[in-house]
């Protein structure tokens, strides 16, 4: 046979054995990549959130909450294969530093809600939860729901992942032995007449870089409802809360709900973007939004304004994180929250048992 000829047979006859042996031998299944979960435990330093005092004298604190049952969720997280980042992991702010986050020369709440979100894009993460518990000016109000954003691309993802987990919270925490008010999977739109939660909407004058992937705020609970609080006490309630969240999760952890995120190159100038000047506003007191509530709160400002002091009215649909349908008697804003504190003092002499201050970004 001539040597062409038998250099064609033996490369056939190679090919031929190579071919029989992919066949035979196994050969490793291709791993997908763990899905990677940002979890943003709310709140953490000198910012508190909502509270709760029990007549034994037992405080909660949603910031300590937060931070508990994110803990709880990573490690359901971590021991079914997901790769796990935390905004906080301590009771501390995340701008721990008091970095100027986002270029405009000041430091304050704007730069810790754009450290959050610049954390879940540095670590190219295809889910973000932000864990809080709920607060409301009316004790009665009470219930579990989860907020989403309708303004981004990944809108229909973003649903869906809302849906998923408010059935989690009220699946798992009515399996505890709690059942919770199921109040939905909400926009923000919805509470904020238009406007979106911060964490979870597009490019604003508070945060530059908004989250480059699907995220929603989870409300398991409100801390200022005395039945919700006092349920809040019992260990199997968090371990449900933090089941319901991780069941939300995994339902949702399908390729749709992959990111699309780059990593990310840090720019050398900051964004053109101009922060929020942020203020402080004493409320002295809240009222239902009806014309007996509103005639109360008329009241209140005259019995103010007998003290020499400032009052004029807001409503709660366009306040951040408060439930629609009160009206707030507002008693001034200040540059300071010390002089916020100070003139808080005054309003509780003139007659308000419990005034507010608020910090407010605008």
């Amino acid at each position: 046979m001539h040597w062409v000829a038998r250099w064609i047979v033996l490369v056939l006859v190679c090919a031929a054995v190579q071919a029989a042996s992919v066949a035979l031998i196994p050969q490793p299944a291709l791993a997908s990549a763990p899905l990677r979960v940002t979890l943003d435990p709310g709140h953490g330093g000198d910012q508190v959130g909502s509270s709760y005092q029990f007549a034994d004298g037992t405080v909660l604190q949603e910031k300590t909450l937060n931070l508990q049952v994110a803990l709880l969720l990573r490690q359901l997280l971590e021991q079914n294969g997901y790769s796990v980042t935390l905004t906080r992991a301590s009771d501390t702010p995340v701008n721990v530093a008091q970095q100027d986050v986002n270029g405009d020369g000041r430091v304050g709440l704007a730069d810790e809600l754009q450290a959050r979100v610049d954390i879940a894009n540095a670590a190219y993460s295809d889910l973000f939860v932000s864990i809080c518990f709920n607060g409301s000016s009316d004790p009665t109000v009470n219930g579990s729901e989860t907020f989403w954003n309708p303004k981004r691309s990944f809108a229909g993802a973003n649903q869906r992942l809302a849906a998923s987990i408010q059935r989690g919270l009220v699946t798992q925490l009515a399996a505890a032995g709690y059942v919770s008010r199921d109040r939905g999977a909400r926009t923000d739109a919805s509470l904020l007449g238009g406007d979106s939660f911060y964490l979870l909407g597009p490019a604003s004058n508070i945060v530059a870089r908004p989250s480059r992937m699907p995220a929603v705020i989870a409300e398991p609970l409100f801390l200022t409802n005395p039945a919700d609080a006092a349920s809040l006490r019992d260990p199997r309630v968090l371990n449900a809360i933090a089941q319901g969240l991780f069941e939300g999760i995994q339902a949702s952890s399908g390729p749709a709900n992959r990111s699309s995120a780059q990593p990310l190159v840090p720019s050398p100038t900051p964004s053109p973007v101009t922060a929020p000047r942020l203020a402080w506003t004493v409320w002295a007191g809240t009222y239902a939004d009806s014309s007996a509530g509103r005639e109360l709160a008329q009241r209140a400002m005259r019995m103010l304004n007998t003290h020499g002091l400032p009052g004029s009215l807001i409503t709660t649909s366009q306040v951040h994180s408060l439930i629609p349908g009160f009206v707030v008697v507002k008693s001034g804003t200040f540059a300071t929250r010390e002089a916020a504190l100070a003139h808080a003092a005054r309003v509780r002499e003139a007659g308000f048992p419990r005034p507010y201050v608020r910090p407010v970004a605008y």
